[in-house]
């Protein structure tokens, strides 16, 4: 049982061989928040165009990782409203598409999905990622939407001075992780 383990050593845990079998003392993971990085979106945008992924203002970040052996965990939020047709968001890391869909026909590979319901309605397209860099290098993380037809940004397509046409926010959060 348990008491034959003794209690370890400073800064270790129990571990086990999956459903509790041969527990065992082991070293603690190392992986701890070395920086944060954040980007927001407080304007609104309106875009006409099909199927084209384009750079949300402002939610790119350029960040030197402190090691070779940094992941990045990203969290990305878009707001965005259409004609009632479908918006798309994707996380770009390194220059790439990551955390979308598989190769499947034709169908439009992204990280989020939605259809604004009405006009005035403002959807949120997240997503998360652990991205492993493996670069000392700087690399660039960015938030890029799309959209069916027309779509906006922060807005609803219906955008009168009115309090149901609210106006909304996009962010862009990244935490550097070393390993």
């Amino acid at each position: 049982g348990l008491a034959r383990l003794g209690y370890g050593t400073a800064g270790q845990v129990l571990t086990t061989g999956g459903s509790g079998a041969n527990p065992s003392w082991a070293s603690a993971p190392s992986g701890k928040i070395v920086s944060v990085h954040y980007a927001e979106y407080l304007d609104t945008l309106s875009q006409t165009g099909t199927f084209t992924f384009r750079d949300v203002p402002n939610l790119s970040l350029t960040i030197t990782p402190q090691s070779v052996n940094s992941k990045f965990f990203i969290m990305m939020r878009i707001s965005m409203g259409t004609d009632g047709n479908h918006t798309y968001a994707r996380i770009n890391a390194g220059g790439n598409p990551v955390h979308i869909a598989n190769t499947a026909g034709s169908r439009f590979r992204t990280t989020s999905t939605v259809a604004a319901k009405s006009t005035w309605d403002i959807e949120q397209l997240s997503g998360q990622y652990l991205w492993d860099a493996n670069t000392s290098s700087a690399v660039t993380i960015k938030a890029q939407y799309a959209g069916e037809s027309d779509h906006y940004v922060n807005r609803g397509q219906r955008h009168n001075n009115s309090q149901e046409d609210a106006v909304s926010a996009s962010s862009l959060t990244v935490f550097e992780i070393d390993n």
